[in-house]
């Protein structure tokens, strides 16, 4: 994959992200698009390798291109080591921030086929690792994220910065009040953590877990002006269990569009988050072609 030169002039220009997962998958689209809009990206993971071992690792990819990528170890069940790759993006930022938190590592769990499983297949150490993973990963993340955070003093969001959207209208212009956010935590939820999903019972109750501490984080700080939020991809082409093909999902009605989405559909959601909505915190974002809707 091609990563199209970097401007300076990019509308994440200056800010700082981590990303877990950043080697494969979603993560990686996350990343990749952070850095196109000029953010400084910690890439963290198990490894920096990618699943297909013909991908140029992501931070690699990054700085081939002019942008500003580093690869961190990180396990996000422990605690340690998230830390240590916020303190990276820290370093990286030139204001000392951490400006935008993606917990995206997870884990699905169980083998590929999943037809006719339930929970009666899943054995207690299945499940406490799929939760180790999907929420507790998240709960630290966030914990870490939310701790930096609360050092920093508000700034505008990038699209609050942008010239482009001040139409200069006093009426317009004198009905907000003080701009800013002390930071953007953006997790990853699923559709089935929303509506439940067949044979995987560990999987959506660990997502429904990060849709409800992500809403609970958004309230305990909003007064913070800390935004919490949470994507919830549906059936992309990009997934870490079974990829049915377009005809099947059509068959099987997965999702009204007519077609899968793909990695970069739920990068732009994120984005959405990171750039422009200073006054969404708490929402659960589906990217899903319509499936929750049905």
């Amino acid at each position: 994959m091609a990563l199209r030169p970097i401007s300076t002039l990019s509308s994440l220009a200056g800010r700082s992200a981590v990303v877990t997962g950043a080697s494969s998958g979603l993560g990686r689209s996350i990343a990749l698009r952070l850095a196109r809009l000029g953010a400084s990206v910690v890439c963290a993971d198990l490894s920096p390798g990618a699943r297909d071992a013909s991908l140029v690792p992501t931070h690699e990819l990054i700085a081939s291109n002019g942008g500003k990528g580093q690869f961190a170890e990180v396990n996000v069940t422990d605690l340690g080591s998230i830390e240590a790759a916020i303190a990276s993006a820290v370093r990286l930022s030139p204001r000392a921030r951490l400006d935008i938190m993606v917990n995206n590592a997870g884990t699905i769990g169980h083998q590929a086929d999943r037809d006719n499983l339930g929970i009666h297949t899943e054995a207690p150490g299945f499940a406490q690792n799929v939760f180790n993973v999907n929420l507790m990963g998240v709960w630290n993340g966030t914990h870490a994220a939310v701790l930096q955070m609360l050092q920093q003093e508000p700034e505008k969001m990038p699209a609050d910065e942008d010239v482009d959207v001040r139409l200069g209208d006093p009426e317009v212009e004198g009905q907000d009040g003080p701009r800013g956010s002390r930071g953007s935590i953006v997790n990853m939820g699923s559709i089935h953590g929303m509506v439940g999903g067949p044979s995987e019972a560990a999987y959506s109750a660990s997502k429904a877990g990060v849709i409800n501490l992500t809403r609970t984080v958004a309230i305990d700080y909003a007064k913070d002006r800390i935004n919490a939020n949470v994507v919830c991809p549906g059936y992309c082409a990009i997934n870490m269990g079974s990829k049915p093909t377009d005809p099947e999902i059509a068959a099987r009605r997965l999702t009204p569009w007519p077609h899968r989405g793909a990695a970069r559909d739920v990068a732009n959601a994120v984005i959405y988050l990171v750039r422009d909505a200073q006054w969404v915190t708490g929402a659960v974002l589906a990217v899903d072609g319509g499936t929750t809707a049905d």
